[in-house]
């Protein structure tokens, strides 16, 4: 049997450096880059805020107003919410602010009960003379009784001629009666032509409201039959060529970082993206007082941003986001 102690057996291991293995750690690899991706991702969080600007605003169209000229009953509202409309079409109507009854005029009056009596005449006439016509006798039966005898074609032609006479003569009153009725009638149409012209009392008439432009009805504040208050607004509109915006609050510290821009990036909900520029920076500290470098010195004071489309042609785009909210994003 052979025995081997553990120093002859150290002893006995060959000589040299032992063999390294360059096999490569693919676990050591992969934890070296999940760390160098985590340090980017914390440099990138912390210096985002020295050169991004990000901000939520809002898409709004300029609406105007149609304000009641007079306290009155609204009568008539043409038009509803989304209704769009052309200029001169009718929007809504006042009832008049007081009941007015036309004065009668003697005149026309009496000229008018002359007329209707000189009407009926007429009629009368016209049937007295259709019921002689009737029974005016016809040749056929001057034929006739000229074959029987003599002297009744004589009688018959005696007949004839006195109605005839008859109907001449009521020819004759009607077309009189007709031309006195038809200068009646002319003299009355100038007496109304007249009153008519004379000058009215605009309260008592209906006052109407007629659109000025083209557009598209956004509110109804007041209703038919409801009670309008002067100077109130009555409709809510959005015009044709109205303009489109984006609004958003940002901190005062951002004022020049805004102001230098010339193109701001605006993403909409449905991940579309227009450029927009700066049209107008305001303070909205309203009930801070002092000067505009103390002001945008302050915490608490923010600015408020009005965005335009670089290219008017996104108008229509902006447009169909309305009130709606997207993300404003631009760099420092």
């Amino acid at each position: 049997m052979n025995l081997y102690n553990r120093k002859s057996l150290i002893t006995a291991a060959p000589e040299g450096t032992p063999v390294t293995s360059y096999k490569p750690n693919v676990t050591k690899w992969l934890y070296f880059i999940l760390v160098i991706l985590l340090v980017a991702y914390l440099i990138y969080l912390l210096i985002k805020p020295y050169y991004l600007v990000e901000a939520q605003g809002l898409v709004d169209v300029e609406v105007r107003e149609v304000l009641a000229e007079r306290d009155g009953l609204m009568v008539q509202v043409a038009v509803k919410p989304g209704q769009t409309f052309k200029k001169g079409d009718l929007l809504a109507s006042f009832a008049a602010e007081k009941r007015c009854v036309a004065e009668p005029d003697p005149v026309l009056e009496k000229l008018s009960f002359d007329m209707q009596l000189l009407t009926n005449e007429i009629k009368a006439l016209q049937k007295e003379k259709t019921a002689l016509a009737a029974t005016t006798t016809t040749p056929d039966s001057m034929l006739r009784a000229l074959e029987v005898n003599a002297s009744l074609f004589r009688q018959q032609q005696q007949q004839q001629q006195k109605q005839q006479q008859e109907l001449d003569k009521l020819n004759l009153e009607i077309n009189k009666e007709q031309e006195r009725l038809a200068i009646m009638s002319s003299r009355h149409n100038s007496l109304a032509e007249a009153k008519r012209q004379q000058p009215v009392d605009e309260a008592c008439l209906e006052k109407h409201l007629y659109a000025s432009e083209d557009g598209q009805i956004k509110e109804v504040r007041v209703l038919a039959q409801d009670f309008a208050v002067k100077g109130r607004p009555i409709l809510k509109y959005s015009p044709a060529d109205a303009q489109v915006r984006v609004v958003f609050l940002a901190d005062a510290k951002l004022y020049r970082s805004f102001a230098q821009q010339s193109q701001i990036m605006v993403t909409f909900p449905d991940g579309s993206e227009s450029l927009g520029r700066v049209e107008q920076i305001e303070s909205v500290a309203s009930q801070i007082s002092g000067n505009l470098n103390d002001l945008l010195s302050k915490d608490k004071v923010q600015l408020r941003m009005t965005l335009v489309p670089v290219n008017p042609a996104d108008r229509s785009l902006w447009r169909m986001y309305e009130r709606l909210p997207v993300a404003v994003r631009g760099s420092l």
